[in-house]
């Protein structure tokens, strides 16, 4: 078996990784792995039933490990290379600049810890499941060390993606530089792909390819229930860049029909957004409503298997490749869902769901939301479930998906041939 250093922000603790699971019981037939996290404060979770190896690890620079990260800076090649570009862009030139010194002092902490557990000499590979400083780190230690010959992967999402989705600055630092360091980068969807494409380019050097996520397999479709006018569901965080909001906000204006409304997830908005439906939903008698807050995956797949539910809805104003609507179609439940990020390689407009415009009204909203019960009445919503769960099928199946990656990984260590053969 060859051996895998996986590194993870949470998995295996707290909740923040749950979607990381099911992938790692397809790696284990292929790999030894080690992990190691920079979550040194959470819980064990649940869902950990392995015993390999488990390294926390701090990501948050002393002063001191700042300090001297801020005059290496100025003189080392990479970070150089860095300045640079930030210069030649022109824009926060001042907050970009501080923005990739601390991101060079996380990876630089990351690097020493990890020499200092003396296991990346006998690995085969080192996957980072997140495209962030561990990956620049990792790149740093291995060049240090002259272990060049291990390959370095890592899977890129959304928030590790997007410019927009990095607050201050609006820039990803070191994208060029992790790049020269990678073997491959994976995507999550097509548009992901094309995104760093226009945005970064692409290092000769490195392989740049989709690599979808996937969930398990389920009880397959679950019928409607003509007894409920329309029942809705969403899952996700109760954060602004999620929009809950426009979703209480469409159901307010609902005045023909029933629905029922169920929310996993919770957040830093989640009390505003529960005093925002007992304000506006509340005084309605064809809206009900509740917010579950956060459950395990485990409790919300129960819930699918136990609920009738009409079609999944998010309003978010960015994404990934959501494995939340992943989830839904596996149980054949059509999607509402913003054009934004890969939703609109998951729903096909009036065959497994609608699509909504990136920055949709409220009004907008409803409007699919009335569009979806129309469906239901005219029994057309049979077909539609159907569809979304051939998507599922055919594009988000964790056996398939999951398989093939740890395949492609295992390749890699061959066609490296790294001295732990």
């Amino acid at each position: 078996m060859k051996k895998l250093l996986l590194l993870t922000d949470h998995l295996p603790f707290g909740n923040g990784e749950s979607f990381l699971y099911p992938e790692i019981e397809f790696l284990t037939r292929r790999f030894n792995i080690t992990v190691v996290t920079t979550d040194t404060q959470s819980d064990i979770s649940s869902s950990f039933i392995w015993d390999f190896p488990v390294h926390r690890i701090h990501k948050i620079p002393t002063f001191w490990e700042t300090f001297q990260s801020t005059l290496q800076f100025f003189f080392t090649k990479d970070c150089i290379k860095e300045l640079r570009i930030i210069f030649q862009g022109k824009k926060q030139v001042l907050q970009r600049s501080l923005q990739s010194i601390k991101y060079y002092a996380k990876a630089q902490k990351i690097a020493k810890q990890i020499e200092k557990l003396g296991i990346i000499t006998e690995q085969d590979i080192v996957y980072s499941y997140w495209n962030n400083y561990k990956v620049l780190g990792m790149g740093l230690l291995l060049k240090k060390l002259h272990y060049r010959s291990i390959p370095i992967v890592s899977r890129i999402h959304g928030y590790d993606l997007f410019n927009e989705r990095v607050e201050k600055g609006s820039r990803q630092p070191f994208k060029y530089t992790q790049d020269e360091y990678l073997t491959a980068l994976y995507f999550v969807s097509e548009k992901g792909l094309e995104y760093y494409r226009k945005t970064f380019g692409f290092n000769a050097g490195c392989i740049y390819r989709v690599s979808r996520l996937g969930v398990h397999g389920t009880s397959g479709l679950i019928p409607s229930n003509n007894d409920i006018g329309l029942s809705l569901i969403s899952v996700s965080h109760a954060i602004p860049l999620k929009r809950v909001e426009l979703i209480i906000s469409a159901l307010e204006m609902i005045t023909e029909y029933e629905v029922s409304w169920v929310h996993f997830g919770d957040g830093e908005s989640l009390n505003s957004l529960i005093q925002l439906a007992e304000y506006s939903l509340k005084p309605k008698k064809n809206i009900s409503y509740v917010f579950k807050g956060h459950i395990t995956n485990l409790e919300l797949h129960t819930y699918y298997e136990t609920h009738t539910i009409d079609v999944f809805i998010t309003t978010s104003s960015t994404e990934g490749l959501p494995v939340s609507i992943q989830e839904a179609f596996s149980y054949g439940i059509p999607a509402i869902g913003t054009y934004v990020g890969g939703i609109p390689e998951m729903i096909t407009d009036g065959l497994n769901g609608f699509l909504l415009n990136e920055n949709p009204t409220a009004l907008e909203i409803k409007t699919q939301i009335d569009r979806m019960y129309k469906v239901k009445q005219t029994e057309e919503i049979v077909e539609m479930k159907e569809h979304a769960f051939v998507t599922w099928k055919t594009m988000f199946d964790a056996e398939k998906n999951f398989s093939e990656f740890a395949k492609m990984l295992h390749t890699l260590c061959l066609d490296k041939g790294s001295s732990n053969g």
